[in-house]
């Protein structure tokens, strides 16, 4: 039994960047991830909720800033709101294989990821480099073999550990 379930696979996404090894976070498929970052212009809080979809891809649903300014949407077609205090624009409905991302200097990029962890990027990237976050599966046998570990972090309480494998 026990060798059955370190076949069983793990869901989750895969932090590739351009040099270096990848790091792997266990997310459900189905939940939601929050991409939050520092707006370069406006200087305010920017989140971007993907959903994990049962195909194995991340859909854009909704992206939320608290100003608006250069560089942040004013009109949309899609579904435009203000609500607890944020602009909100939903139905983006963008399917991506996977999410390039530059890690900024200033941005403080972060993923919250269920069931509340915050993964701070510039801690496991450096800053200027480019990182692909795409939707993955893992053996559970390659965790233990191949596995280390990375705090997540919310309100500055370490929350649960995160595990991190090589590519």
């Amino acid at each position: 039994m026990a060798g059955g379930v370190c076949l069983w696979p793990l869901e989750g996404l895969r932090l590739q960047p351009e040099q270096g090894s990848a790091r792997f976070l266990p997310v459900a498929r189905g939940s939601e991830i929050h991409l939050i970052y520092r707006h370069s212009v406006a200087r305010s809080l920017v989140s971007e909720v993907f959903g994990v979809t049962p195909c194995g891809t991340l859909r854009l649903q909704r992206t939320a800033y608290h100003d608006f300014g250069a560089g942040l949407p004013g009109q949309t077609s899609r579904g435009f709101s203000h609500r607890d205090g944020m602009f909100v624009i939903d139905d983006i409905d963008l399917e991506l294989s996977e999410l390039p991302l530059r890690i900024g200097r200033t941005a403080e990029h972060r993923l919250w990821i269920p069931p509340g962890g915050e993964i701070r990027l510039a801690e496991l990237f450096s800053p200027g480099s480019l990182v692909r976050v795409e939707p993955a599966r893992r053996a559970l046998w390659n965790f233990v073999f191949f596995g280390g570990h990375s705090s997540v972090w919310k309100n500055g309480q370490q929350v649960f550990t995160t595990v991190l494998t090589k590519k």
